[in-house]
């Protein structure tokens, strides 16, 4: 936990933020998580078996997939 502007915040993986961007695009605009998940697909460190595992168990495994294939090949 972190604090920032007087809140407590809790610092996750990537995978994590990914995940959570992709399950409330609804609220923050998809444009967000398309964006957080072309970056991480640039990068060097990328644990897509931990990004798969997060999204089963939020329930968004399915709807997440399309996403990852196109993006991560």
């Amino acid at each position: 936990m972190h604090r920032l502007d007087d809140q407590e915040v809790r610092i996750t993986s990537r995978e994590k933020t990914l995940v959570d961007l992709f399950r409330f695009r609804r609220n923050l605009g998809s444009d967000l998580f398309v964006e957080g998940l072309r970056r991480y697909a640039e990068g060097r460190q990328r644990r897509i078996p931990e990004l798969i595992r997060l999204a089963k168990l939020a329930n968004v495994g399915g709807s997440i997939r399309p996403y990852l294939e196109v993006t991560l090949g």
